[in-house]
Formats: structure tokens, sequence, C-alpha cells
């Protein structure tokens, strides 16, 4: 399963790494509190959460969610929704190469500039509205868990669509620039040896096209 299609919809949060542990234990044994170090245009990145919070209704017809843009998200997906905080995080590496100080959610058309970044944050607003399914705990981490994040992802995505059928090529620009280069990585070849010879030709991925066999004229 792909990176960027894992681990986005988390129905529960996700687990304390072991640094934050270790600083839960630290001040529990009356150690004084971390300092908190400040992150490049943590200010702005503020201001454009909020006004992501605020255009969110329109995108999922919900006016509980909040948005936090982070360096990285909890699950470690470009975006990602979680169901029973009601909280929805995204990426700031998918606004590159724009300089956050330029980059204005809250006036409608701003997003044309972002159209990643917009079509992952849609994404994940198709799943405020409307995934409600979870998989059972004792499946969770199988194949069949797999093959229902899958298809929730379309069913998703076409029941927004429904709605909003002029987000398609937000959603479309996040799957070129976010999902596909996981689909149509090569996998890694296996190390040779001696009792495996290496292949006399490589395979192209399912993603590459063939390329046409040549044709010389004969002699």
């Amino acid at each position: 399963m792909p990176a960027s299609t894992r681990a986005h919809v988390q129905h529960t949060p996700p687990a304390l790494t072991e640094d934050e542990r270790a600083a839960a234990r630290w001040e529990n044994d009356g150690g004084p509190a971390a300092p908190v170090l400040p992150r490049p245009h943590a200010e702005e990145w503020l201001r454009i959460a909020a006004a992501l919070s605020a255009r969110l209704p329109e995108l999922a017809e919900r006016e509980d969610v909040l948005v936090a843009c982070e360096h990285q998200t909890r699950s470690g997906a470009p975006a990602a929704f979680f169901p029973t905080l009601a909280e929805l995080e995204i990426d700031i590496g998918l606004f590159a190469p724009l300089d956050p100080a330029t980059i204005d959610p809250a006036l409608p058309g701003d997003e044309e500039r972002y159209p990643v970044a917009w079509g992952a944050f849609t994404h994940e607003a198709a799943h405020a509205a409307h995934t409600r399914w979870a998989t059972p705990v004792p499946l969770r981490g199988t194949a069949l868990d797999a093959a229902g994040q899958l298809l929730e992802e379309s069913r998703a995505e076409r029941a927004h669509l429904g709605r909003r059928p002029r987000d398609r090529r937000f959603l479309r620009a996040a799957v070129r620039a976010v999902v596909l280069p996981d689909l149509c990585s090569p996998p890694s070849p296996p190390t040779p040896s001696a009792a495996t010879p290496a292949p006399a030709t490589s395979s192209s991925t399912p993603c590459a096209a063939s390329a046409p066999p040549s044709s010389k004229p004969s002699a």
C-alpha cells in the first residue's frame, strides 16, 4: 500500500513518540519543561491554518474541524484526518516553493497557486464529510484492512465530487504529485547471488509506457 494513501485517516490518535514519552517522564519527575524552539515562519503557518479552518465548512459542511499546518503530520502522511479529535493536519511541504507570507487561503481563488496542497486538503475534507467506516480492531493491519482503506479513498472522493465537481482538478493535482510517485516507483531490485543470476533485461514498472520495438530495414 503506498505511503501516501496509508495512515492518513486515524481513528485513534497516534501513539506518543519516544521523545514525547521521555519529556513527559522528565516533567513528572519534577524537571523543568523543555523549551519550545521556534520554527521558521511559525506565525505565518498559524495564520494559514486558521484560514484553512475557516474554509473547511465549504468543503466538508462541518464547522467543528480544526486544521493545523505541520512540518510533518503525526501519522507521517502528507495530510491526515483524525475523526475522533476532529482535527486535520497538512504537511507544509505541499505548499512548496511558495513563501508562506504570500499564502492567503482566506482569499477565494488563492488556492489556484497551490493546487497540490489544496487537493490534499480537499481529500481530507472529503473524509471529514463522508468517511464513517472504520476497520474493526481485530482486522487492522491485515490485507482486508488495506483493501478497505483503498476503497474508502475513492468512495469518499466520489461522494465529495457529487457535491463539488469543480474540485476534481485539485484532487487530480494531489494524486499526480503525491500518490502516483509511490505507485510508479520501481521496486527495489533483489540482491544478486551466485545461486540466482541477475536477469538479462530489466522490466518496466506498470506506470511506465513500453517503448516500441525498433525496426531496421533488412540489408
